[in-house]
């Protein structure tokens, strides 16, 4: 979006786009290690710490996000 012109030369909005898509690849990095790569809930948090720079308690709350399945 922001490369499409949206918030142009407006560097808090560059920053919280990048911050989103970053959550979004560790969301996906984490979706992968609980379902098919044995990562235990436990690591899944401290991957958001780490590499999504998200607090303790957003941690624990998205890596216990990973662990709900949604039929709709």
């Amino acid at each position: 979006m922001y490369d499409a012109g949206l918030g142009e030369e407006d560097a808090e909005m560059h920053i919280g786009q990048l911050q989103e898509a970053l959550l979004r690849n560790v969301r996906f990095l984490s979706a992968i290690g609980l379902h098919t790569k044995g990562m235990t809930v436990e690591e899944s948090k401290k991957m958001f710490v780490k590499r999504g720079f998200q607090n303790e308690g957003n941690a624990e709350q998205q890596a216990e996000r990973g662990t709900t399945i949604r039929l709709t």
